[in-house]
Order: C-alpha cells, then structure tokens, then sequence
C-alpha cells in the first residue's frame, strides 16, 4: 500500500512540470492573440538583454572559480528548470534533456541492506537528477566536475559554487576544492569578478556602438523651465554645455541630467556654457529637487533640444495631431504667425511670449506623386496650421489651483460626461456651486464633495444667440469614481476674462495681494487689460518692480492693489503654451569613433561616466537623499527595455544594455547580504580577524538582508507597476 502512494505522489509530483509548462505556452499564445507576435517579440528582446547582463555576471564568478582552482558543480544559461545538461564522466559524455519534466524512477533500497551498501548509493549520483532522458556517448575518460546547462528561462544565468552559499552560512568541507578551503584573497577574486565582468561587458558594448556610430541627443539646451535654477541663472535654449560637474568629454545631454540628479543635496554643480554668440561661460547652480512622476529628483530645469521637423507619430496619433492642428509627420515648421524661425527654441521663445489664445503656424510640406511611368516625384508646399490654443503655465501647477501672479481664474467647462444631469455644455463658465459666487478650485472640489448623491445647483454664464452672456442654473449629480466624489465635468481656466475667482497666498500663508473674488481687473501698470493674456503680458513687462492693479468688483467699487517688487520671488513668470502637443524630432548628433583606439577612449569613458553615477546614486541612497521609488526593479527595467526596443534602434538599445550593465554591477557593491558587497565585507573581516566570521552571525546578517531585500524589491516592483503606464 505505501509503495502504491508513494508510487502515485511521484507520479503526480512529475506532472507538476507539464501542467506549468502547458500554462506559461497559454501565457505567451494569449500575449500573443492580444498584442500580436510584435509585441511580445520586443518584450522577448528586453528580457534577453537584461538577461545578458546577469549572465556576464555570473561568467564572472565562474571564470574566476575555474582560475583559483575551485569546483564549480553547475554553470547555467538562463534559470531552471534544465533544458539540456552537458557533463564529463568516466563513461563518456553524458547528455541530460530536461531533467524536471523526464524523470528517472528511483530504486527503493531494502532495509535490511549492509550500511555500506547504502553508503555507497548515497554517494552515487542522483538518479532523478540524472533525469529520464539521459544518454552517454564518445569514449570514457576522466571524469568531470562541472555540468553545462542551457535552461529553459533564457534570461539570465547562474553559477554553483561547491561550498558557496549566497544566503545562509557557508557549507564547510573537508575538500581543498571548495569554496571556504580556499584562501581570503582568492575569494575575493571570485566575488568581485562579477562586478568587474559587468564593468567589461558595458565597455565592450560601448566600444562596439561608438565603432559603428550612433546618434544620441547632444548636451544643448533646448530651453528652460520658469522659475527653475537655470532660469535664474540666466541659461537660455541654444546654449551648449561645454562642462559639467568637471566632466567634458563626450559629452550627451544625459550625462548633464544624471550628474545634477546625483550631485547632493543643496550642493552646487559646475558647467561650461557656450552660448550662440561663441561666447563661453562659467556658471555654478544648485540643483532644485521636483517630483517627475518616479520620485524626487535634483533637476537643472533644462531641456533637451528638439528640432523643428515633427515625429514620426503612430496612427491614432497623427490623426489626433492633424485633426486639432492640420499638421503631420515630417512637416517642418518655418514660421509662427508669419515671423520666420530658424530653430526649434526660438520657436518656443516666441510662443512663450504671444499673449493671445491663439497662433498660427507655418510648415514646409514634401508632397510625393506617382507618376504615369511609376516615378515618385516631390514638391515642396507651405501649409498653415489651423488655429492652434493657447494656455497660460508657470511650469508647474494648474492655473485654476495655482493662478496667475497670484490671480487665479474663474473655471470654464471644457468637456462633460454623462454623469452630469443638467444642460451642461462647453464653454460654460462656472460663477456659481450652492451658495459660493465665483468659486476657486479649492471651493469648488469641498462643495461636490458634500453634496455626494444630493442635487447640486451650478450657475454658469452662458452665451445666447445674440453672443451675449447671461446667468443659467444647471442641476448637478456628484458621484463616486474611481474613489473620487466627481461631477463628470472637464475644467479649465476661463482666461478669455479678467474676472478672480480668488488669489492665493504665499509660504508663509499671507495673500500676496488682496482682490476680492468677483473683480474685474481693469489694467495693470497704466495699461488697460481684458483677460488673463493681457494680464500676464503686461506683469512680465513689469517684472520685477511695483506693478499698480486696479479693479472693480460686481457692485461696480472701484479699487487698486500694488504688487510689490519684493514679491517676485515668490511667483514664476507665466507663459503661453500649446494646449495641443506638437511632437518634434529630437536633435541628434552623431557620436563616432575615428578608429579603433578612439573607439576604446570612447568606451573606456563612457563606462566609467555610468560607474561613477551608479556609485554616486548607491552614496545618496544610503543617505537618504535618493528616494528608492527613483530605482527600477526586474519588470521596470524589462519595460524601460521594451520602450527602447521598440521606439528606438536596437544600437541604441546595446548603448542601454551597457549603461544597465554598468548600473547592476555598482548595485552589487552595496555591504549588504546577499549582494555581492556583503559578501565581501565579510571576507576583509576574515582576512583582518585571521578566521571566519561565526556562522551564527553570518545567518543573522545573511536573515537580516534578505528581509530588507524582500521589503525593497515588493516596494520597488510595486513602484515599477504603477509606472508602466507611462512607458507603454
């Protein structure tokens, strides 16, 4: 009877494997029906490369093993379960495929056998290791000590060490061959060569892509965001950072992004600028930490620069952008409201500077025809784009929430859902909700929120047929969404008016200046105004001095207000911006070798700029200055991966691979357990105490580690989910 259960647990314990197998071939084959063979093809290739750097890794490791002398029990490509299984014996060479799935039925062994007979069983090797599709060939010989397995899970690597244990404590033995019987400074040598193998493989990837030459986007300012360090400091778009942080050489704009993340905090950053004019200049700034989505981080407030060619777009995208601005794919701005411009950051600087709701630009058109004989012919056409909206921004918060100089706007209604009951439409301005006149955002959201499942009067202005704008009372239901109590209306700031609904405070909770909600603002510094695009023109003519407000309130009171000169520093400059996105091509520049040495340079230095910011970022970290939803776990650098697959060329992608490459390798040097800089400490320890550190104590730090590690890795992967959205 027990050897029938025991019988049918094998049985069921050998169909495990299938039944897995069956599901991850359903996995990829709906993956496949949903997204198309593309998609997973590109996913496929990030996993291999991500893959390729913790192979190297473990080559590492096992290279150095084989040189000090040690016995290496498994060297594998990919993770478990075994593919195929390649090992020397005495009898030949012996071949294993897919051990787990094709197991070898144990013997049972009598009870009554001699105790040497079960020695000498025991001592043999594992017949369900051995697998049940296993074969021998080629002539008998020597005896091997390592199998070579090429795994199923393609995407990474590992290496069995005998004796070696990455958590827990080390297993001791008496063969000289084993991992603790070797001396300290050989076991360095194996435990620091994967990091050392990481360092390799980014400057082999580095020297490759810089002998073929590569695009990538060079270190010119493209413009700078309002109120941020640069702006202050005086940068504009067409400036070109010769320097930074004391490195020059090789130069991309990334590397004037990575060095200001990590520079420290309230630390200042060094650059060289050479400014349009062939003007160079020194400058010394101090980073200022925002939150880009992915956690804070010290940003320069720069920009890359663009050219004036629009992207390449996906279908839905190109239909969007030419049905909201006329244009397309490969059309080259020329001009913006006529003006003629000759870069991508002087047509910024002028849309930045059009205080009107609309501009009008103008586009160099290839046109392609077939003609009779099958030839393509092209001709040039200019074409004008249609109107295209203008927003008021300071760079940084809503204007309905953070106002303009200090005013904030009144709301409009710039879309609705079916959520709402009443008449509601667009362009419907909001001058009442209950019983608040003009409400702000603030007001507006705590009302909605009270009134959930209640009738909710709203008072909007509203134009007739003779244009004119007159009071209507809508009926609104708020409703819960997605956790938040809503009324299923699109706002916008109402800046076609110069009516408040408010001002806001500064830090320290004090009005900056106080106009009632309700007023018109009539003019600004002697000059007449009539909605926020005069207003934010004639503030920004008045920058930095007193600039005289006047208003009127609804009852037709009459009053003035000064913004003093001392209160700039507490507003960013406002400026327009298009409602609609226009996706322009990035600037390039070609960054190649000019022979095999100037190859090597180049990669040699490329390498250590990416080593340098790993450890930078690893210090800063430990510091507290870095917050951990900044690093990318497993499945955010697979889908970081997939978005260089697939919208970039697969050189760039290598280029990506090699600053990974370098970036896991520095990982790996943190003094903590099970990294291999845990590893390592406790191997200097060894060496200066002249024996190993307790085994009890090597568990506990080993235990302790893990448990951090697991906290981390959940934290991270969790942050990496959330960010998927925004690079698929």
């Amino acid at each position: 009877m027990n050897e029938k259960r025991e019988t049918s647990r094998e049985k069921r314990k050998g169909s495990q494997p299938f039944l897995w197998l069956i599901l991850v071939a359903i996995c990829i084959f709906l993956l496949i029906q949903r997204f198309g063979f593309r998609f997973v093809g590109n996913v496929v290739i990030a996993l291999l490369g991500l893959g390729l750097v913790i192979f190297i890794h473990e080559l590492g490791h096992f290279i150095l093993a084989k040189l000090t002398g040690m016995k290496v029990e498994g060297f594998s490509f990919g993770f478990p379960p075994t593919f195929l299984g390649i090992k020397r014996t005495e009898k030949g060479l012996r071949i294993r495929i897919l051990p787990m799935f094709f197991r070898k039925r144990k013997e049972r062994i009598d009870g009554q056998k001699a105790d040497e007979q079960k020695q000498e069983i025991e001592e043999q090797e594992d017949v369900e290791e051995e697998g049940g599709l296993s074969f021998i060939f080629g002539r008998p010989g020597k005896a091997g000590e390592t199998e070579y397995r090429l795994s199923l899970i393609p995407f990474g690597g590992y290496v069995k060490i005998f004796g070696q244990e990455d958590i827990g404590k080390v297993k001791y033995s008496d063969d000289p061959r084993s991992y603790p019987n070797k001396p300290v400074s050989f076991r360095m040598m194996v435990i620091g060569a994967g990091v050392f193998f990481n360092a390799i493989l980014t400057v082999v990837l580095s020297i490759i892509v810089f002998s073929i030459g590569i695009n990538l986007v060079p270190p010119v300012i493209g413009g700078v965001l309002p109120g941020s360090p640069a702006a202050k400091a005086g940068l504009k778009g067409g400036d070109e950072v010769l320097a930074v942080a004391g490195q020059s050489y090789n130069l991309e704009f990334s590397d004037v992004a990575m060095l200001a993340a990590v520079s420290g905090r309230d630390k200042p950053v060094d650059l060289k600028i050479r400014h349009e004019d062939g003007s160079v200049e020194d400058y010394t700034i101090v980073p200022q930490e925002s939150d880009d989505g992915m956690g804070p981080i010290r940003q320069l407030g720069i920009k890359s620069a663009s050219t004036l060619k629009i992207a390449r777009l996906r279908d839905d995208d190109a239909k969007r952008l030419a049905s909201e601005t006329g244009l397309k794919s490969d059309d080259r701005v020329v001009a913006v409201n006529g003006k003629e411009v000759k870069n991508h950051w002087q047509l910024e600087e002028i849309i930045s500077n059009t205080f009107k709701p609309y501009v009008t630009l103008t586009a160099e058109r290839i046109v392609k025809t077939k003609q009779e004989d099958g030839s393509i012919s092209e001709r040039k056409e200019f074409v004008k784009s249609r109107e295209i909206r203008l927003s008021l921004s300071d760079g940084q918060k809503n204007p309905v929430e953070a106002g303009i100089y200090s005013l904030v706007p009144r709301m409009r209604i710039a879309g609705r859902s079916s959520l709402v009951a009443g008449p509601v439409q667009k362009g419907d301005i909001i001058v009442g909700v209950a019983d608040v006149c003009d409400p702000n955002y603030g007001q507006f959201r705590r009302i909605v929120e009270e009134y959930e499942n209640q009738e909710l009067p709203l008072t909007v202005l509203r134009k007739d047929v003779n244009n004119i704008e007159k009071p209507v009372t809508i009926t609104a239901y708020p409703r819960e969404l997605n956790g938040r109590i809503v009324i299923g209306v699109f706002i916008e700031p109402d800046f076609n008016n110069l009516v408040i609904a408010g001002t806001i405070a500064d830090r320290g909770g004090k009005k900056l200046i106080d106009i009632p909600s309700g007023a018109r603002i009539t003019s600004v510094g002697g000059v007449g105004v009539r909605s926020f695009y005069d207003f934010a023109r004639e503030m920004k003519n008045n920058l930095n001095r007193d600039a005289l407000i006047k208003w009127q309130d609804r009852g037709g009171k009459q009053g003035e207000a000064v913004f003093g000169s001392e209160l700039w520093d507490d507003v960013v400059p406002v400026e327009s911006i298009p409602i609609s996105s226009i996706p322009f091509e990035q600037m390039q520049r070609l960054y190649k070798a000019e022979g095999i040495l100037d190859a090597v340079k180049m990669g040699y230095n490329r390498a250590l700029g990416f080593i340098r910011i790993g450890y930078a970022t690893i210090v800063l970290a430990v510091q507290g200055q870095v917050s951990p939803k900044s690093f990318m776990g497993p499945i955010g650098l697979v889908t970081f991966g997939y978005q260089i697959v697939t919208h970039s060329s697969k050189l760039y992608y290598l280029y990506i691979i090699g600053m990974i490459s370098a970036l896991i390798g520095a990982a790996n040097t943190i003094p903590l357990l099970p990294f291999d800089g845990g590893h390592f400490v406790f191997l200097i320890i060894e060496k200066i105490k002249g024996s190993p550190v307790s085994e009890r104590i090597q568990t506990s730090f080993s235990t302790a580690g893990l448990v951090l590690l697991l906290a981390l890795a959940i934290y991270i992967t969790f942050n990496d989910v959330l960010r998927i959205k925004m690079f698929v």
